[in-house]
């Protein structure tokens, strides 16, 4: 029996990022689509309402000549062919706060015999009887509003969440909850938050119609419908963010072109173990002209200290992994290039097994996790197989834990390319394996302040410790924190944070996303604004 799920919506023409949700919705053959339409959405009156609907109709279209992702996924889309049924007009009262229908229009919205209420594209969360008897199993909602992505952006604070949940009789009860990094425009913002939500909410919704179950996430904080509708900006917030934009771009321009500056990493290392290093006297590795060198991992082996680090070329925008001898008198011989292919390779993790060393280089480019095996060290290197074949992963670590094998990795949705913030976790019972069983709460982060990964240590007990990227505003990469694994079992996950590290150990820097150490050597990476030749 097919799952009715009504599309709660003022507009039948929407924007195409939230479009593409209700498409994808529509072709499952256990979903009937109704729509319910809300004609009863207030049009802007005072004058901050309309400069606000006018400046980011003027940034969307502006935006839109520039960013492919804008200009692909905000058109307007007339959704009314994707129903079968009749629609359902409604009106709404939307108050200050609140939106709430009147005894006819519930009537209306009860006689459909709802399972599910999706509400997408508002601003006003929903209030009244509506949450209590207008589906059989409640509401779900995006909690993703435009004025919610513009004072987060105007703040420019470092991340803007959102929330899909569940209102039931009285219970808020979370799906999923994230946090991506802030970009520089809200339309952007917007784009990107729809995008990253909607592949959830489609994933869940899908699995809800073949078992009738939404799939809960606990959460302390629930937003969507006990959260007042975020103010209107004023003119001059509004104008504000302009000037604020214009000098973000500014800079940019400053440093691009008079300057001819680049955000350029390099790698420094320590002769330190990680617990008892101090960064600022790292040893920078000198990189070659048109090159940046990050994500080093250091191995010791044969009496030989190797660090192999992403190679990036600002030529041909891709990167190889290099590898770059050590000495405990601080100085360092580059060994030139170990694993090159056709596609970027970056973050060569590394890790023993039965007595064999093995490489597994982010190539997100592969759609794949691809394995390497050390044939002699540290120059020769071949490729053994996928540990992951069609999967879009960043950043893949595997390590031992209580009888398993672990693999930590960020993998980007279905929608967007982004990895910046989810991170998703994996077990086996050997590390060469091709069978890699999820973790029952996949992404087990989710949060540009702690998501992606970053190297990882180890303690003097041998429990892992995890590097975690810190993006900020319109930064990426810009610190890191080291969290200590507490609890990592097929159904928990769990981290205590043991330090945040901010680019402050070298002079000039401005951002350090990566660590790791080996023995009593400690290998990080840092980024300044320089020429690259």
């Amino acid at each position: 029996m097919k799952r009715r799920v009504g599309i709660l919506t003022p507009k039948t023409t929407l924007e195409s990022c939230y479009a593409e949700i209700v498409e994808q919705l529509a072709k499952d053959p256990d979903i009937e689509l109704i729509l319910l339409h809300d004609r009863g959405a207030p049009k802007p009156s005072t004058l901050h309402e309309k400069s606000y609907r006018f400046l980011f109709g003027l940034e969307k279209k502006v935006l839109s000549k520039i960013s492919s992702e804008v200009r692909t996924h905000t058109p307007d889309v007339d959704i009314t062919g994707l129903f079968h049924t009749e629609t359902i007009l409604i009106s709404g009262h939307y108050g200050t706060n609140s939106l709430t229908y009147s005894p006819k229009d519930l009537t209306a919205i009860q006689n459909a015999g709802l399972d599910l209420i999706l509400h997408l594209d508002t601003e006003y969360p929903l209030a009244g009887e509506i949450v209590e008897t207008g589906a059989k199993d409640g509401i779900v909602g995006m909690f993703t509003a435009r004025k919610t992505a513009f004072w987060q952006t105007y703040r420019q604070e470092d991340s803007v969440s959102f929330s899909i949940e569940q209102y039931k009789k009285g219970n808020n009860r979370v799906l999923i909850t994230g946090a991506l990094n802030t970009m520089r425009f809200v339309t952007e913002m917007r784009v990107r938050l729809i995008r990253e939500s909607g592949a959830f909410l489609i994933r869940f919704i899908r699995a809800y119609a073949k078992s009738g179950q939404l799939d809960f996430r606990t959460h302390p904080n629930p937003t969507l419908f006990d959260t007042e509708a975020p103010a209107t900006p004023k003119v001059s917030q509004q104008l504000h963010y302009i000037l604020n934009t214009g000098i973000l771009f500014g800079k940019l321009i400053f440093k691009r072109v008079l300057l001819r500056q680049q955000s350029r990493f390099g790698v420094a290392f320590l002769w330190k173990n990680w617990e008892d290093a101090k960064l600022s006297q790292g040893v920078e590795i000198k990189t070659p002209d048109n090159h940046f060198y990050a994500d080093p991992f250091v191995w010791k082996q044969e009496n030989r200290v190797v660090c192999f680090l992403e190679d990036y070329d600002y030529t041909t925008h891709l990167a190889c992994v290099t590898a770059v001898e050590l000495f405990e008198d601080g100085s360092y011989t580059i060994l030139g290039e170990v694993v090159k292919e056709p596609f970027h390779l970056s973050f060569p993790y590394l890790f023993t097994y039965e007595n064999e060393l093995y490489m597994i280089p982010e190539s997100t480019a592969s759609e794949s996790i691809r394995l390497y095996k050390c044939t002699a060290f540290p120059m020769q290197w071949e490729y053994q197989y996928d540990l992951m074949k069609d999967v879009r992963a960043a950043d893949t670590m595997l390590f031992p834990y209580e009888g398993r094998w672990w693999m930590l990795t960020n993998i980007s949705t279905e929608n967007n390319y982004d990895q910046a913030a989810q991170l998703y976790a994996f077990y086996s019972d050997s590390p060469l394996s091709t069978e890699w069983k999820p973790h029952r709460a996949n992404p087990v982060a989710f949060s540009s302040a702690y998501g992606r990964n970053g190297g990882i240590l180890f303690t003097r007990e041998h429990i892992p410790v995890r590097g975690r990227q810190k993006q900020k505003f319109n930064i990426y990469g810009a610190a890191f924190s080291i969290a200590k694994i507490k609890e990592l079992t097929p159904e928990k996950f769990c981290e205590e944070t043991l330090a945040e590290i901010e680019p402050r150990f070298f002079p000039g820097i401005e951002a350090t996303h990566h660590i790791h150490s080996h023995g009593d050597i400690t290998v990080y990476d840092f980024m300044r604004q320089e020429r690259v030749h």
